[in-house]
């Protein structure tokens, strides 16, 4: 409600709305006054004052709703640009090519968040330290000129012996947030430190002691000191307008915490426990935006992955997810990237690419947002719509090859590839992707599809085997139909399964009959 307020009241602004109005009253005030003067000189019935009082009020609207919809330039009158929008305004651009990812040179700052050290313990609360470490990574990606390393990037460094300066050479950033968190009773005692790699020092640190309810504001007021390191006003003030619907109950987002833990392993067990979590937080705290996304997202992947019961039901809960989500909180980047993500899988090509540019445009150093642009890219498959994968890819590739999404990254490179016909460099790369991710079914069902395509069936064969062998749920069938479900009429399902028809692995006949 508060962002499309301050969107609206932007509007009214740049469209110059609120100019006219001041200048339209001021002058029917004077044309009253006039009227009011000239009745009396040349003797005018005594309804003509008021008859101008009229014209003017019906005037009002109409000239208001005119300096909404045109503008005075120096071209004369023109219509008014609908795509100009606030800073801080999440975006419905048109599906054009868009810039290619930023380059990480380019942030004003970059930084790590490591996991903190939970140094309570209790059962009840597990992941009150992770989910604080979370919740400041997401606050500090929504900077438009922050990096920050990935949060699995980042937590693989939990425990570790390392030095600050390993860690930071090895994320290439500069500097590194760590902390712990201790809850005795109903309080918490939470210690953060930012340490500059490049000079080997603590730059900042502090203490908070506060209630367990209070946890949500600690984060914030830890975001906010970090940036304020970094040494802007301007980041400062970002972050006050990035920061995402809260909620209000403290068990709604532990709940969203350990889910997002459990949707980093892509197996059927973690998806389900992160459903049911999810599915708690939704109704202790209905107006969460983060816990609507964050189920749709989780949906979505059941789909692909084929651990849904029910596939179609499950596809239209996901976007209702994510259409919720996008109600409460229109300008996240979190909802806008999950948005993305489950609107291009569940077919609405355009829709995702919309949110996508959305959320890219509020956090340009959000590189996993930037490789979902894959899914709906390829899906489409045009020769354009091609062309800009490869080059958010290799530009993503290039700044980030270490990045925890770069096997995802060569898996839609490599699809780009099959559409445009290219089997050995399709080949390559998905190997590459393999290397990275083994244990992703669908990257082998895809390498399945390049063998057939290629003649060489055996291999082709082998390759299903090992997909079905590690999700015995991604059968050629299912593969071959989630990407219809993606691609629509017009995209690129059929040239992404020819290999695995010549194969003997699909038929197309049974499928659509």
């Amino acid at each position: 409600m508060i962002d499309t307020l301050r969107h609206f009241l932007h509007e009214l602004r740049r469209r110059r709305v609120i100019r006219v109005a001041v200048v339209y009253i001021l002058l029917g005030w004077g044309l009253m006054e006039a009227a009011a003067y000239f009745e009396d000189v040349f003797d005018l019935p005594d309804w003509t004052d008021r008859l101008f009082v009229v014209i003017i009020l019906l005037g009002f609207p109409l000239t208001v709703a005119l300096a909404w919809v045109f503008d005075i330039t120096p071209k004369g009158i023109q219509r008014t640009d609908d795509t100009q929008r606030s800073p801080h305004q999440a975006v419905e651009p048109d599906t054009a090519p868009i810039a290619i990812p930023p380059t990480i040179d380019s942030a004003v700052a970059s930084v790590c968040v490591l996991p903190f050290d939970d140094l309570s313990k209790l059962a009840d609360h597990d992941g009150l330290a992770d989910g604080l470490a979370t919740e400041i990574h997401s606050t500090l990606g929504r900077m438009h000129r922050v990096r920050v390393a990935s949060r699995r990037s980042g937590f693989r460094y939990r425990d570790s012996d390392e030095p600050i300066q390993a860690i930071a050479a090895a994320l290439n950033v500069r500097y590194v947030l760590s902390g712990s968190l201790m809850r005795s009773g109903n309080r918490i005692k939470v210690i953060a430190e930012l340490d500059d790699a490049e000079t080997g020092s603590q730059i900042w640190s502090d203490k908070y002691e506060r209630e367990l309810d209070d946890l949500l504001q600690v984060q914030a007021e830890i975001s906010e000191a970090i940036v304020a390191t970094f040494g802007a006003e301007r980041q400062r003030d970002e972050i006050v307008h990035a920061r995402r619907r809260p909620t209000s109950s403290l068990d709604a987002w532990s709940l969203v915490q350990k889910a997002r833990h459990y949707i980093l392993d892509y197996n059927q067990q973690a998806l389900d426990e992160a459903y049911k979590l999810l599915r708690r937080s939704v109704a202790k705290d209905p107006d969460y935006a983060a816990a609507h996304a964050a189920l749709g997202s989780v949906l979505a992947e059941r789909v692909i992955n084929g651990f849904s019961d029910d596939i179609e039901a499950e596809r239209r809960e996901a976007c209702r997810a994510v259409t919720r989500a996008r109600e409460l909180a229109p300008h996240d980047p979190f909802v806008l990237k999950m948005t993305g993500m489950v609107l291009a899988h569940c077919g609405d090509t355009d829709g995702a690419l919309r949110a996508l540019r959305g959320c890219v445009d509020l956090a340009p150093y959000d590189f996993g947002a930037w490789g979902y642009f894959g899914w709906p890219l390829v899906a489409r498959g045009s020769p354009e719509d091609l062309r800009e994968l490869h080059e958010i890819i290799d530009r993503l590739l290039a700044s980030v090859p270490d990045h925890p999404g770069a096997g995802y990254w060569l898996y839609h490179k490599s699809a780009a590839k099959l559409c445009q016909g290219d089997l050995q460099g399709a080949e390559e790369l998905i190997r590459r992707a393999l290397d990275k991710h083994s244990e992703v079914s669908w990257a082998w069902m895809h390498l399945a599809s390049i063998l057939g395509a290629r003649g060489r069936i055996e291999e082709a064969r082998k390759a299903a085997r090992q997909a079905t062998a590690i999700n015995a749920a991604m059968t050629a069938d299912h593969f071959a139909a989630c990407l219809s479900a993606m691609s629509g009429e017009t995209g690129s399902a059929a040239s992404r399964v020819e290999g695995l028809e010549a194969a003997g692995l699909f038929d197309a006949k049974r499928a659509t009959g």
